[in-house]
């Protein structure tokens, strides 16, 4: 029997449709300590903090949605995704 390889999950739309579980996941998949305790105002905003100053994560295909509905929901700004985008 052959293993199954799983594609990772890829992260889309806006932080504030998620839950609070679903957030810890996505903090966890970016290498962020969080943990339980924490708001999900709290883990938002760290998740968006790393995601803004990483163009590492911006253009990670498990990110690049994530990213994309931050500039968008920001009024449209240009996102920095570097065409990556496009393939949404």
């Amino acid at each position: 029997m052959q293993a199954r390889i799983m594609a990772p999950t890829s992260y889309k739309g806006t932080l504030a449709a998620k839950r609070k579980a679903e957030v810890i996941e996505i903090a966890d998949a970016m290498g962020l300590s969080v943990t339980d305790e924490q708001t999900k105002a709290s883990i938002d905003d760290e998740i968006r903090t790393k995601l803004a100053s990483s163009t590492r994560l911006q253009g990670d295909d498990r990110f690049v949605g994530l990213w994309h509905s931050m500039n968008s929901s920001r009024g449209g700004r240009q996102s920095r995704c570097a065409g990556a985008c496009e393939r949404l």
